[in-house]
């Protein structure tokens, strides 16, 4: 009888030392967002040759490892970073989408940014396909968006344009305590470059077409 009642006595205290540490309540998520760059700049052509165009961004492909709610970085060249409690408030590839909707609607200028699917009766005079190699914090220290864009004519059968940009920037390391709101804050100003360039081709592409 000492026996077993030493035995239940050892597996109540292994129960209670497993539940302990949940009774002080889990760790509250926190959530962040990619932004839209208000004081965007014109790419810099002297024309508005591609104001007002309908530009339909008809697909953004991301990586598998980058879907997932919780923000992905690197601790080495070959390990990943899962930070279990600072989350995207929603699908990272969603929230690119928008926000570089936002930004090529500033830079060409133009109301007519969509994304797809959209209406069939809508009058698109250039498609976007982009595939994202890349969009993480490196072990460096640096975030870096790497993507492979391509400028579509309006009915999306022939190339116009296909680049590869790769950009960095270094994230602000002085509030440890905000790494994370950091990192969201540098990959929105990547965002904001590569709109630039996508916003400065579509100005060049209608540019020439005005000539012919």
């Amino acid at each position: 009888m000492k026996s077993i009642f030493i035995s239940i006595t050892l597996v109540t205290l292994t129960v209670f030392l497993i539940v302990l540490p949940g009774c002080g309540g889990t760790k509250p998520s926190k959530f962040y967002m990619l932004s839209a760059s208000g004081n965007l700049e014109n790419p810099g052509l002297q024309t508005t040759a591609a104001e007002g165009v309908v530009i339909g961004i008809r697909r953004i492909k991301f990586p598998d490892y980058l879907k997932r709610p919780q923000i992905v970085t690197h601790a080495s060249t070959n390990e990943l970073t899962i930070a279990e409690f600072d989350r995207w408030a929603e699908p990272l590839e969603d929230n690119f989408g928008r926000v570089l909707s936002q930004n090529l609607s500033s830079l060409i200028p133009t109301d007519n940014v969509l994304i797809f699917p959209w209406l069939a009766s809508a009058s698109i005079d250039y498609q976007i396909i982009l595939e994202i190699i890349r969009f993480e914090r490196e072990a460096s220290e640096r975030v870096s968006l790497i993507a492979v864009w391509t400028i579509l004519n309006p009915d999306g059968k022939e190339v116009l344009l296909r680049r590869k940009s790769s950009l960095g920037e270094a994230v602000d390391k002085k509030n440890t305590k905000k790494v994370y709101e950091a990192i969201a804050v540098v990959m929105s100003r990547l965002v904001a470059e590569l709109s630039r360039e996508i916003a400065a081709e579509i100005q060049t592409i209608s540019q020439e077409g005005t000539r012919k």
